[in-house]
């Protein structure tokens, strides 16, 4: 976690992600999540602040964790997956073999989810999210 935030310190977003996707642990890829500004990312200047691969990474990991029980970042996870879903690019050299299973993967998670928090707010923005994930082109 000390790495995730000394890069967080100098801005250094691409590394910061990198370092909480590496350590594979949810918990340090949310915490980084929250201490960045979405807008940062998402709606930089220059287009997504992060690469492709960081996307598709993200996508994977925080998807792998939106069907746990007693979730207190739901929120977080769901808001972040929906930009991802916007600008990843299934026909980026770098991550277009993977895009598709992890589509799939996401697809049975957020299904997982529904079935599981299958009431009010949580519902409707799984199921938004769900047809969001569907039209990812591959």
């Amino acid at each position: 976690m000390k790495s995730v935030d000394a890069n967080l310190a100098t801005g250094d977003l691409e590394k910061t992600f990198m370092d909480a996707l590496g350590m594979s642990k949810v918990q340090v890829v949310l915490h980084a999540c929250k201490s960045v500004d979405i807008s940062d990312i998402f709606h930089a200047d220059t287009g997504v602040a992060v690469s492709q691969t960081v996307l598709v990474c993200l996508m994977q990991q925080l998807g792998s964790s939106i069907a746990a029980d007693g979730k207190s970042e739901f929120d977080v996870e769901t808001e972040w997956l929906q930009e991802i879903v916007l600008v990843v690019d299934s026909t980026d050299a770098k991550i277009g073999t993977h895009v598709n299973g992890v589509k799939q993967q996401l697809i049975k998670h957020v299904g997982d989810a529904i079935a599981k928090l299958a009431q009010g707010k949580e519902k409707r923005k799984l199921t938004g999210l769900l047809q969001m994930v569907k039209g990812i082109a591959v």
